[in-house]
């Protein structure tokens, strides 16, 4: 094996190991905020429901009461919405990175020896991440809004 596919394959490694770990942080985030969201909204509809009677009667308030404190308790659809919230932030996160996750590939299953697509695809992340580092992180190239005139 060369250098420049030794090379490819490393950053190809490092990328795609990247990409997966932002990927699995937003799956987190999403997950944490979807679950607390639905118990919030599930809350907030209990508890209107339990504090309207369709007649004076004092069982009816009484078993709504206890069916709401019931909702405050339960627990049990929490790891769920937070599974489902995880799945759909870490293929967000995926999609979000598609083109530095498509070269990340190419660049660790098309490096051999001699052949050209890997090590073009490890030359393409190079040059994807002085990009995202000169424009997204330093912002260098970026019109600044608060000092221009439109």
């Amino acid at each position: 094996m060369d250098v420049y596919s030794a090379a490819s394959k490393a950053i190809g490694a490092v990328t795609a190991g990247l990409i997966l770990y932002d990927a699995h942080k937003n799956g987190t985030i999403r997950g944490t905020m979807e679950a607390k969201q639905n118990i919030a909204d599930t809350l907030v509809d209990h508890y209107v429901q339990s504090n309207q009677l369709g007649k004076v009667s004092s069982v009816e308030m009484n078993a709504k009461k206890t069916w709401f404190r019931f909702i405050l308790d339960n627990n049990i659809r929490e790891p769920f919405d937070a599974t489902l919230g995880y799945i759909k932030g870490f293929w967000q996160g995926l999609v979000t990175d598609i083109v530095p996750a498509t070269l990340a590939t190419g660049a660790l299953l098309l490096s051999k020896k001699g052949g050209v697509s890997g090590k073009l695809c490890g030359l393409g992340l190079l040059a994807y991440g002085a990009k995202y580092l000169l424009y997204d992180v330093m912002s260098i190239g970026k019109r600044d809004y608060l000092k221009s005139d439109f």
